[in-house]
């Protein structure tokens, strides 16, 4: 690539090195370099296992936004302005400080409302299988069961609400179906257990299926076949994909039905 295409710099927040720290050397190795030939020369790479791809995604995407920020904030600096000690220009910039506070105000309320509104829309409705075609435990029953929920003979999906709550633990043998090659290395961290847990909900997806031969969600029935169909062709993807949501998003109570939504979406 000609010289002067060549970028002087990249940007690597701390999202991305958190992403990427626990990595084997050899992985590190891959993504970095990939990273680096995006970074400079803006070329993609698809040479990468679907795990270490998408933290390259990751990686590339937050870089080129902080890169478009800064490049901005360049160019907005090699246009100058009025002299310091002009009312005017003082004027302005009391004017342009109102209106950004103004719509940061608006944008922390949108998001408030957006946040409110996803967490609504997560609970099952009223006429939801989930909730009220079988016995559901109280709210007291609830609060007496232990944390994590893991009842060996209730689904977690039989929950009225799963919030806060973990689904079953599974043997290494049947989490082999969802698991990916990631978990090696992420084994003692956030993002390892966020893998199990993703992993865990699926199969406990998997059973809910099969006892009930379709899936209501949202207002959609989704059909035995459909279901089984979406796990075996996108279970194990989203494990990787949905991996680092679950560990760093604390937004995200309802972890199991974001995971089935995500499912029932892909």
């Amino acid at each position: 690539m000609a010289k002067n295409k060549m970028r002087d710099n990249v940007l690597i927040d701390s999202d991305c090195y958190m992403a990427l720290i626990n990595l084997s050397d050899a992985d590190l190795g891959k993504v970095v370099r990939a990273i680096l030939k995006y970074g400079f020369e803006r070329q993609e790479t698809e040479n990468l296992d679907s795990t270490l791809f998408a933290l390259y995604k990751f990686a590339t995407l937050k870089m080129s936004k902080s890169q478009k920020r800064y490049d901005a904030s360049v160019v907005n600096g090699k246009k100058g302005g009025a002299p310091k000690g002009n009312s005017n220009a003082q004027k302005n910039n009391l004017k342009t400080t109102s209106k950004n506070l103004k719509t940061t105000s608006n944008s922390q309320k949108t998001t408030s409302n957006f946040l409110k509104t996803t967490q609504n829309n997560l609970k099952q409705p009223k006429n939801n299988p989930i909730e009220t075609e079988i016995e559901i435990e109280t709210e007291t029953e609830k609060e007496n069961a232990s944390f994590p929920y893991d009842n060996k003979n209730k689904n977690i999906f039989y929950l009225s609400d799963c919030t806060d709550q973990r689904p079953k633990e599974y043997s290494a043998e049947l989490r082999e179906r969802y698991m990916v090659d990631s978990y090696e290395y992420h084994k003692n961290d956030d993002f390892g257990q966020a893998i199990l847990l993703i992993v865990d909900t699926l199969l406990e997806i998997e059973e809910w299926n099969g006892e009930q031969q379709q899936i209501k969600f949202n207002g959609n029935t989704y059909a035995r076949e459909t279901v089984a169909d979406l796990l075996a062709t996108n279970g194990k993807k989203l494990v990787s994909e949905l991996a680092y949501k679950i560990a760093k998003d604390t937004t995200i109570k309802n972890k199991p039905l974001y995971i089935l939504g995500s499912l029932l979406a892909s």
